[in-house]
């Protein structure tokens, strides 16, 4: 039920960018590709990890920004031995400093919130499945090199209600 939620909230961010009015148009719709890190505390059994992570941000203008953003990869799975399938998504909110416009070359904070969900399934044992809503915090910084391609680097702390683990 979680993911399907989490679905349509974000079938709705995406449609609500696709038909925004022109006067957004100098305020972009920006895909965000890269790496994550995750910490996962003891209480989950598994290896902390690196995992590609894709994104689909919409700035409502030039402060706000709504993000979903998705996570999966395999990590090791300790107490049975093997591997464990991890998914995370979340949909969250963006409040930069600075601004979208004007002179490339400048950095942009920003705080970030929201709630999502995490899943890690290890592989053969569905007994040991576990799945949490959570919500999350945290801070970055994006560095706009041109007006319309930046690179960012955050940290985020989710907390999982089901488990109560900070990761």
């Amino acid at each position: 039920m979680r993911k399907q939620i989490l679905a349509a909230t974000a079938a709705i961010a995406c449609t609500a960018g696709a038909l925004a009015p022109q006067a957004l148009a100098d305020v972009p719709l920006t895909i965000n590709a890269g790496m994550s890190r995750w910490f996962y505390t003891g209480d989950h059994d598994v290896d902390n990890m690196d995992a590609p992570q894709v994104g689909l941000e919409w700035a409502f203008n030039d402060k706000w920004a709504m993000e979903f953003s998705y996570s999966a990869d395999d990590t090791d799975e300790e107490r049975f031995g093997g591997d464990a399938d991890m998914t995370h998504a979340s949909l969250g909110a963006l409040m930069y400093g600075g601004s979208y416009i004007g002179k490339s070359m400048r950095l942009r904070p920003y705080a970030s919130f929201g709630a999502g969900y995490y899943d890690i399934d290890p592989d053969g044992d569905m007994r040991s499945s576990e799945d949490s809503a959570t919500v999350y915090g945290g801070a970055g910084v994006r560095w706009m090199i041109t007006q319309r391609l930046g690179a960012r680097l955050d940290y985020r702390a989710h907390y999982g209600f089901d488990e109560e683990t900070v990761d």
